[in-house]
């Protein structure tokens, strides 16, 4: 159950859910656009933030860099987190030239901060748990857009929450990371998001 939790919610799926599940949120934004309209975000979400770093991980893999997909070994996740970054800046660039609401754009601004400073702390051997970081991530922008947006969006805060805590619960028992890891990654994901409050 444990190692299903932690593929089912591996950080490199969180955009492309975040994006999923905000589009679905009973927002008035939402009303604004096609439905075609999202689905060619989550094409750009998907090639950008999921494929692209899949496939760079598997040549990774390839070429010995890393020893596997887990990267367990905090050396192992620099490479992949700044091409991450890289990327990240590079869809926020795309959404901010397709008219993607502003709203939802800084939301995807502030992961990618959470990801630059995922990689930053790489670099001096400090290892966060990059679930964590996605999942609190989520959490951030459904208070943010809760708050900007006058809409109780409670509901799906709890339930956010109580997955964050399984996925916690996860990495811990699979031994991936310790409870500091885990804790100040999720505060790091929620941060960069709360951060925007201010």
């Amino acid at each position: 159950m444990a190692k299903f939790l932690s593929y089912l919610f591996h950080p490199l799926f969180s955009p492309l859910l975040a994006a999923i599940l905000i589009f679905n949120l009973p927002l008035y934004l939402n009303y604004k656009y096609k439905q075609e309209y999202f689905l060619y975000i989550y094409v750009i979400i998907f090639m950008n933030l999921i494929l692209a770093p899949l496939l760079i991980s598997f040549y990774l893999k390839r070429i010995q860099l890393v020893e596997s997909l887990q990267m367990k070994k905090i050396k192992e996740r620099q490479i992949p987190y700044l091409i991450t970054s890289i990327f990240y800046a590079f869809t926020y660039y795309l959404l901010s030239k397709i008219n993607f609401p502003s709203t939802y754009l800084v939301l995807y601004g502030a992961a990618a901060i959470a990801v630059i400073i995922l990689f930053l702390f790489s670099l001096v051997r400090i290892k966060l748990s990059a679930h964590m970081t996605a999942l609190g991530g989520i959490c951030g922008m459904l208070i943010i857009l809760s708050v900007q947006l006058a809409v109780d969006l409670s509901n799906w805060l709890i339930v956010c929450i109580l997955i964050s805590g399984l996925v916690g619960t996860s990495r811990l028992k699979l031994a991936a990371h310790n409870s500091i890891e885990v804790l100040f990654g999720f505060a790091l994901g929620l941060g960069t998001q709360l951060i925007l409050l201010s």
